[in-house]
């Protein structure tokens, strides 16, 4: 069985304009639970 490796950092910023600078940087904003 493979295995992915997800990296991820904590966002500075929230809100409507820090995520689209998120995207525009070529990153995926998202929530992780767990």
């Amino acid at each position: 069985m493979k295995s992915i490796t997800i990296e991820g950092s904590e966002r500075e910023s929230v809100g409507k304009v820090a995520t689209k600078a998120v995207r525009n940087a070529g990153m995926v904003p998202c929530v992780i639970y767990g």
